[in-house]
């Protein structure tokens, strides 16, 4: 009876001294920060996608039509806000009101109007371009949607634009990302069936200087101007764009089309005849891997779309970089967890079959899957990591990878722009917290940001 009445009293004690014990401070391990990410805008309307900045510092993004109310597709960001740019009006295209925008078949409106950008990139001379996907939400494209237009950024005004036609960029095809080598490619003219005005769908091609061409003279509701440019209707002060229009340009354009409903590729632009062709198409390295599955915040990413089981979402040839050398464009599969790279040379040699081609195409090194690519003078890849919140950049010459940025801030980062002043800025918009992927729910909590980190190196500048 002792021992037992002696034990309650040990036992009675223990609870009374056990808070004693539990304030004790015991270490707990935590997801530890990387780098010094700065917040240089916000944007509280629709999700952006593309980042770019010119020489002398200003900012360029883009707002892909995908189911959001876009009122402008591409803009400049003053004062840390997004203004359309070059203006309202060529941003304003008629078929974002349309129940249906994918069934606007207003060939010429599609071609003098920005439709649903992807992309805006700086090019090596200091000129902006945008790349016009003409496939808003995500779905077919539209009869002349799909294209290139050059801005001079002195001038704020429009230089040249390329159709591509049906046979390069399809129905289904989906234009992702560009990168450009100005030191390449041919000095000829622009060529009939990829200039302004020109009928995609016709038997035969008519150029736009021809004023028999219905599109000619009116071109989207603008007026053709005397010198044969096409003024901005709204802007109400002449010409929008100093002519000529298409200003012989020399280079060559390398994008990526990343479609989940049609054949992706590399697709390659002569910058001057605006002649394009389709490379590496259905190549196992722009393919979205089979059986992947994506993650972002911990969380496996599926499709939910109405009436249709959830599936893994899909996403093919996306990031795209060009090397300081300009021999090597590397790019990637979202879907993917390589990094490839290509000759150059090989993708612009027309005399090559897309089978030899290929037979040049390399696994260079392992990553995780990324959104966005960019390099820099120095010859380094940078990688954006949507599944961890991260961006990473890899040194060909040693073969490793480091982790720049790891911050919970970076949901989803999507494109990446080198800037002269040392920056890298890159874009988180929460991609995998839209409706589609969640029944119908919008996860996404406004503003998007647009961030940089300072990494001390020079973009490349192929010149």
């Amino acid at each position: 009876m002792y021992r037992n009445v002696c034990s309650l009293a040990f036992a009675a004690c223990l609870v009374c001294t056990a808070p004693l014990f539990a304030q004790k401070s015991v270490p707990t391990a935590t997801d530890r920060v990387v780098g010094e990410l700065e917040t240089v805008a916000t944007f509280n309307g629709p999700m952006p996608t593309g980042v770019t900045v010119s020489q002398s510092g200003r900012i360029f993004v883009n707002f892909p039509r995908w189911g959001d109310d876009v009122p402008f597709t591409v803009a400049e960001v003053v004062n840390g806000k997004a203004v359309a740019y070059p203006n309202a009006e060529i941003n304003d295209w008629a078929g974002r009101t349309k129940p249906n925008p994918n069934a606007f078949m207003d060939e010429a409106v599609n071609q003098t109007h920005f439709v649903s950008v992807q992309s805006v990139v700086v090019d090596p001379a200091d000129r902006l371009w945008v790349l016009d996907t003409g496939a808003p939400l995500l779905k077919n494209v539209v009869p002349g949607g799909a294209k290139l237009v050059c801005l001079d950024l002195k001038t704020n005004r429009v230089v040249k634009v390329i159709l591509l036609p049906s046979e390069v960029a399809g129905v289904n095809s989906y234009l992702n990302d560009v990168r450009f080598d100005l030191r390449v490619g041919s000095s000829g003219n622009q060529e009939p069936g990829t200039e302004l005005g020109s009928r995609q769908n016709a038997e035969a091609e008519t150029a736009p200087s021809d004023v028999k061409h219905p599109l000619s003279q009116r071109l989207g509701g603008v007026d053709v101007c005397a010198n044969g440019d096409f003024a901005a209707r709204a802007q109400g002060r002449g010409c929008a764009y100093n002519g000529p229009l298409q200003q012989p340009i020399k280079g060559v354009a390398y994008i990526t089309d990343s479609s989940s409903q049609g054949p992706n590729a590399i697709i390659v632009v002569d910058l001057a005849t605006g002649k394009s062709m389709r490379r590496l198409n259905q190549h196992s390295s722009t393919l979205a891997e089979d059986g992947f599955l994506m993650f972002a915040e911990g969380q496996p990413v599926y499709q939910t779309l109405p009436g249709y089981p959830p599936e893994p979402v899909k996403f093919a040839a996306d990031g795209i970089a060009i090397s300081n050398d300009g021999k090597t464009l590397y790019y990637c599969p979202i879907n993917s967890t390589k990094l490839y790279a290509v000759s150059t040379d090989a993708l612009r040699d027309k005399t090559m079959s897309d089978a030899q081609v290929g037979a040049t195409v390399r696994a260079v090194a392992g990553k995780m899957p990324s959104d966005g690519l960019e390099s820099d003078a120095a010859g380094n890849v940078y990688e954006t990591d949507p599944v961890t919140n991260s961006i990473h950049r890899w040194n060909p010459q040693t073969g490793l990878t480091e982790t720049l940025v790891h911050d919970p801030r970076l949901l989803w980062p999507d494109t990446m722009s080198l800037a002269s002043n040392g920056y890298l800025y890159v874009t988180a918009n929460q991609l995998h917290r839209q409706p589609t992927m969640h029944n119908g729910q919008d996860q996404r909590v406004k503003p998007y940001r647009l961030f940089r980190i300072r990494v001390d190196q020079q973009p490349v500048k192929l010149r």
